[in-house]
């Protein structure tokens, strides 16, 4: 029997009827919150009868990606070291033109 289902996102928000083609076009896995006709209650996926056939047909999960933490303490590490040291490498480009100013007009 085909069936009509309804699901219920992250914010409760009821979304539906979907076909179980059309599910495969959500985020939906076993934890996802779902009725259809002739269910007393709202339930996951995991917990429906028909869950096997209906996981079978969704496609697999996205693969994680790197939030890019690495890159960001990377970043970090030498935009601090850069605040600290690119002033001290001005003064001292600074003294040096200063004393070579000062060798040229004394000599």
């Amino acid at each position: 029997m085909s069936y009509l289902y309804y699901l219920k996102n992250e914010n409760g928000k009821r979304m539906g009827p979907f076909t179980v083609v059309e599910l495969s076009k959500y985020n939906v896995h076993g934890d996802t919150w779902i009725w259809r006709e002739g269910m007393k209650d709202w339930t996951t996926i995991y917990e429906l009868p028909e869950a096997d056939s209906l996981l079978s047909k969704m496609p697999p999960p996205d693969v994680q990606k790197s939030d890019g933490c690495g890159v960001s303490i990377f970043i970090l590490i030498f935009g601090i070291l850069g605040a600290i040291f690119i002033p001290a490498l001005w003064i001292l480009v600074a003294c040096v033109v200063i004393y070579l100013i000062s060798k040229i007009v004394n000599s």
